[in-house]
Parts: C-alpha cells; structure tokens; sequence
C-alpha cells in the first residue's frame, strides 16, 4: 500500500497517521524541514506532544487518541519540497 500527501498539518498530517497505521508507505511533503521532523515524530509515535504546534494546537482539550492501537505500522518518509520555488515543483 502506497499513499501520498503534503502532511504536516491539517487534514493532511491526519490522513498521513491514519496510512501509517494500516500499513502504508507515506511520503510527506512540505517547506519546512522542522516542522516536517515534527511531524514524522507525530506519525510514527503518535505523541501529540511530538506534533507540529499548529496541529497540536487544533486539538485544544479533546486529545488525540489515534496513538492508541495500530494495526500494522508502515513506513513513512519526509520530502522537503518548496512549491513556492516552481523550479523545485518540476524536478
């Protein structure tokens, strides 16, 4: 299973943790490598504590619970891509 997203927040960043967790290979994408970090920590652990601040944020007093069980885990793999700079898009 192969899924893609630019998640590190967002939708994105919870598509990419539920991929995860059934098994998939995700690649994220985004324009900061420290958030992005962050946000790989976040996938792989599921610690809020661990996730991009705006994301965590988002949460306010509810929690995040999809670090509580997991089926199987898959692979996930953080590409810095700044599609502001469209040379960066067309490689």
């Amino acid at each position: 299973m192969l899924g893609a997203t630019g998640g590190t927040n967002g939708i994105g960043l919870s598509v990419a943790r539920t991929l995860y967790s059934k098994g998939a290979t995700v690649f994220v994408t985004g324009h900061r490598e420290d958030v992005g970090n962050q946000a790989v920590d976040y996938i792989t652990t599921g610690n809020l504590e661990a996730a991009p601040a705006d994301y965590k944020a988002g949460f306010g007093l509810q929690g995040d619970q999809s670090g509580d069980s997991h089926d199987s885990l898959g692979v996930v793999h953080y590409i810095n891509l700044n599609g502001e700079d469209l040379n960066n898009v067309t490689k």
